[in-house]
């Protein structure tokens, strides 16, 4: 496939995504947190989320992996069979699990010290089982190369699930009530399922189908490795939960969260890399692979370093405008957050995978899982909310630093080879020296959004200036992000 083609299938998948994450998750609490009555409500909300977001990848055990890896080689009639039997058998997982969480609610609510949650977390159990086989359409259709689909497919559910959620609780809907909604919701996107299968993979003759049993084989091993890196993501929360109360969770979950752009500008670089790797890797080319990787870097590096300076100093005020006064005090977990963004630029996970090595990263995965444990809890009871992020920024830089050593000593390169150190070091420099006029601003008496419009466009003036005048960087680089373009 093409770089450019390839890069264009990237942006669509990537910008779905930034639309769901800005509809479902960020548009939706910003709502939430004005409708809701009390901190505590909103707290058991973003609780049962947490879990529930938590279990759906688990629970998908790999079968979105089997679909990228079987399905294009399948002709159509053996495509509709492999979707229906996988939707099949995520139901039945489904169904499974969320009778254990019927089941479980009552410990569960005591775990994240929160009675409240007990009957949110029944009633979201048939959302649970619903939502796993309808999910992996999704997959289906990007591998098949029909991204388009595969993106209209999820808006189209969760722009409507994220109108019917602000509706419910506008009209003081209890939250129990909330999640029954959304499983009926989901229940007719399993009908629209059944049309979209017949209609996306027709019958066309009678050919060999995949075993069910051959799919998870192939499933399990690599759905583990994304189970580590899901949990990894969210222990964080789990301990604020177990350690804090629901009103503390509150805050602390408009908090821990990386900037969308910076996110979306990452994943899709790291999507046209690893092929790109991958296929120096197999033609032995070294070499080639560590000046790839350090051009990479240095791309994502003029657009995220000076993303987290910006939002570092204005974080204040865009708490109190997402969310109001009552969660300005996230500002704290939001700053310490954004070192998991700058890690983001020297990542070399996909470098490590991309080169045939998953098994480091696996027991990589599974370090940063107990270290990050461990710190979370040690830092929790002393610091309070600033422990979880401060625990979860210093994991993912003693992981980095991990994979970076080792992917030099793979490849037999030294680090200098692979980033762009000095470089680096100068565009944060720039970068810091960029957020000067916007202490002036941040000084002035102006409403939050006044001052973010007017922070913004002083520190995007002062950055280009810099990093244009002292020759850092061209008006090309910044039209040319991805690898692929």
């Amino acid at each position: 496939m093409a770089d450019g083609a390839l890069s264009r299938k990237a942006m669509v998948v990537a910008a779905g995504n930034a639309v769901q994450m800005l509809i479902a998750q960020i548009a939706v609490n910003l709502f939430l947190v004005r409708l809701l009555p009390s901190q505590e409500v909103f707290g058991t909300y973003r609780q049962v989320w947490l879990l529930l977001n938590t279990l759906f990848p688990i629970l998908m055990f790999g079968m979105h992996f089997a679909a990228y890896y079987y399905m294009p080689g399948l002709g159509p009639t053996a495509r509709r069979t492999f979707v229906i039997r996988s939707m099949l058998v995520l139901l039945a997982v489904g169904a499974v699990s969320a009778a254990l969480l019927w089941w479980q609610a009552a410990p569960l609510a005591g775990f994240f010290r929160n009675p409240a949650a007990e009957p949110v977390l029944r009633a979201a159990a048939p959302y649970l089982d619903l939502t796993l086989p309808a999910s992996f359409l999704f997959h289906a259709f990007i591998a098949v190369d029909r991204q388009w689909s595969a993106v209209i497919w999820n808006l189209g559910f969760f722009i409507p699930q994220s109108v019917l959620i602000v509706l419910l609780v506008w009209t003081d809907v209890p939250l129990d009530r909330l999640f029954l909604s959304l499983a009926l919701l989901t229940a007719v996107r399993g009908l629209v399922a059944l049309v979209e299968i017949h209609r996306a993979f027709p019958r066309a003759g009678a050919e060999p189908h995949l075993p069910v049993a051959t799919a998870l084989a192939y499933a399990v091993p690599v759905g583990m490795v994304s189970v580590v890196a899901i949990l990894g993501e969210k222990i964080d929360k789990y301990v604020v939960s177990a350690w804090l109360d629901p009103e503390r969770f509150a805050l602390y979950s408009v908090g821990a969260v990386e900037f969308p752009l910076c996110v979306l500008v990452a994943t899709a670089a790291f999507t046209v890399m690893r092929p790109r790797i991958a296929s120096m890797h197999h033609q032995g080319d070294a070499t080639g692979i560590a000046r790839f990787w350090r051009a990479a870097t240095w791309k994502l590096a003029l657009v995220i370093f000076p993303s987290v300076v910006y939002l570092a100093l204005v974080a204040t005020p865009l708490m109190r405008f997402l969310y109001t006064d009552a969660y300005v005090s996230a500002d704290a977990v939001f700053r310490l957050y954004l070192g998991l963004t700058v890690f983001r630029v020297v990542a070399a996970e996909p470098l490590l995978s991309s080169t045939g090595r998953t098994r480091h990263v696996f027991w990589g995965g599974w370090l940063f899982l107990v270290l990050d444990l461990a710190l979370n809890v040690a830092l929790v009871r002393p610091l309070g909310l600033w422990g979880p992020p401060l625990g979860t920024v210093l994991a993912t830089g003693l992981l980095t630093l991990g994979y970076v050593a080792f992917a030099a000593r793979a490849l037999r390169v030294s680090v200098a080879a692979l980033l762009p150190l000095r470089g680096l070091l100068v565009l944060a420099l720039l970068s810091a020296l960029a957020g000067v006029p916007v202490l002036w601003v941040l000084a002035r008496d102006w409403s939050p959004l006044v001052t973010l419009l007017a922070a913004a466009g002083a520190f995007s003036a002062a950055y280009l200036a810099l990093v244009l005048g002292f020759r850092q960087a061209s008006v090309e680089d910044f039209r040319r992000l991805l690898p692929g373009k």
